[in-house]
């Protein structure tokens, strides 16, 4: 695609002094550094997680952390991901009960990375929602889950009725936003199958197992979030799902939305799972929204399963569907986006460069229109990009693109410190326009 040279806010940088992300130190944690404490627990709002340690703690505390703020200030390590079926080893780290408990605060990342995550877990109570395995076992209404990777993990339940490497099992109204999943398994053994008492509430999912829309309309925000090819999902159930094991619903009118995100996990036989594994329903008309587009599943429901709408929802994901006029969602499987934000890249001389990930088409010239959209403070600005990449420098090394996907990227040359720039990227494919939910950067001297 290359058509001319764009002089606004783009030049050719190749040599750039740092990647995506670094890798975590795999150094032995010095306990001293542990910031995690409950002491004043009742009265903190903020709570700190810097060491493998401090993680531990938090996990395990048992604290539900209501209208509190718990912050991720450093990449997590808790066991070594660089050998084939390290989660095997005798050595490794697991956490063999419930880990996050019931959760309704915010978890914030900030950006940092958990690897080598091991849960091993097997029924301890009666309560469908006692009987949830992830790193957030149960999540209750107004939870905030962002801004951090899960890399390198292995999720394995036994006799559960819901599993998921992030929400074992969610009530009312959750965002997911920015969480980056990759490289782990989530692995239902003796999953509680739907003729049982659980029936509603068994589900296997990578993002969420199950999600319960009860009492007051629910909304189910997951934004940015990236699960990629190298995630494998097993149950030995039929209630499972790449995105959500199941869906049920106990209100009127609940809402799940799915902006600017990617979701890509396999099976075991390398194939893509259904995006939701089941529907139970008692109520009225529910929503399912993606970038903006409304698409209404109506009636008034007896709570029973509904393989009619759940596999409507399903086909949302692979084809147009003229009956119901309804489009396509290109957020799953091969249909996922064309179009993302991967984040900047410092220069040494202090400028900086936003870069770009989009599909590719059948035929490069498929693509009409690719850049994207620059605000800063009233100002805003569009930037065209005519030149697509596989691969591009970092560090002096080469990064070569996803398998399917192209680089391209912009260049802000002299920055003003601790501006805020907030960006939007954008393709057109044939006559059809896809766009990425905001992303916001805060430049500063210190990053360069």
């Amino acid at each position: 695609m290359k058509k001319k040279a764009l002089t606004l806010l783009l030049a050719v940088v190749m040599i750039l002094t740092a990647a995506f992300s670094a890798l975590p130190a795999s150094a032995v944690e010095d306990s001293s550094d542990n910031t995690f404490t409950l002491t004043n627990y009742d009265t903190d709002t903020v709570f700190e997680i810097s060491t493998k340690e401090d993680l531990i703690a938090f996990l395990t505390c048992g604290k539900d952390f209501g209208n509190k703020t718990v912050k991720l200030t450093k990449d997590i390590v808790l066991n070594d991901t660089s050998s084939d079926n390290w989660y095997t080893a005798e050595n490794v780290y697991a956490f063999t009960g419930k880990t996050g408990y019931t959760f309704y605060g915010t978890f914030d990342g900030q950006g940092h990375e958990i690897e080598g995550l091991v849960i091993r877990n097997t029924p301890a109570s009666t309560g469908h929602w006692q009987k949830s395995t992830g790193m957030f076992c149960v999540v209750w209404p107004n939870a905030v889950i962002k801004n951090y990777t899960l890399n390198g993990f292995y999720i394995e339940s036994n006799g559960m009725s819901s599993t998921a490497a992030i929400v074992g099992h969610g009530t009312g109204s959750l965002t997911l936003s920015n969480v980056e999943v990759r490289n782990g398994v989530v692995n239902a053994i003796n999953s509680v199958p739907r003729d049982t008492a659980f029936a509603p509430y068994s589900g296997t999912g990578v993002l969420i197992g199950i999600h319960l829309a009860d009492g007051s309309a629910s909304v189910v925000n997951i934004t940015d979030c990236n699960v990629e090819k190298s995630v494998t999902v097993k149950s030995n159930t039929s209630d499972m799902g790449g995105i959500c094991g199941g869906l049920v619903w106990q209100s009127n009118y609940p809402q799940y939305w799915l902006t600017g995100s990617r979701i890509q996990p396999l099976t075991s036989d390398g194939s893509y799972p259904d995006p939701i594994g089941s529907v139970y329903c008692n109520g009225n008309t529910t929503y399912l929204v993606t970038d903006g587009i409304n698409h209404r599943f109506g009636g008034e429901f007896t709570f029973s399963q509904k393989d009619d709408i759940h596999e409507q929802i399903n086909a949302l994901f692979t084809e147009d569907n003229a009956t119901f006029n309804r489009s396509k969602l290109y957020c799953y499987g091969e249909t996922a986006p064309f179009v993302t934000v991967e984040g900047t890249q410092m220069r040494n001389d202090g400028a900086f460069r936003f870069v770009g990930l989009v599909k590719k088409p059948a035929n490069l010239t498929d693509i009409s229109s690719l850049g994207f959209s620059l605000k800063v403070g009233e100002t805003t600005a569009a930037v065209q990009c005519w030149n697509v990449y596989e691969s591009i420098k970092a560090n002096n090394e080469t990064i070569v693109a996803p398998d399917g996907y192209y680089y391209f990227t912009f260049v802000v040359t002299e920055p003003v410190e601790n501006t805020s720039f907030d960006v939007v990227a954008t393709v057109t494919v044939g006559e059809a326009s896809y766009s990425t939910t905001l992303y916001t950067y805060v430049y500063t001297s210190a990053q360069s």
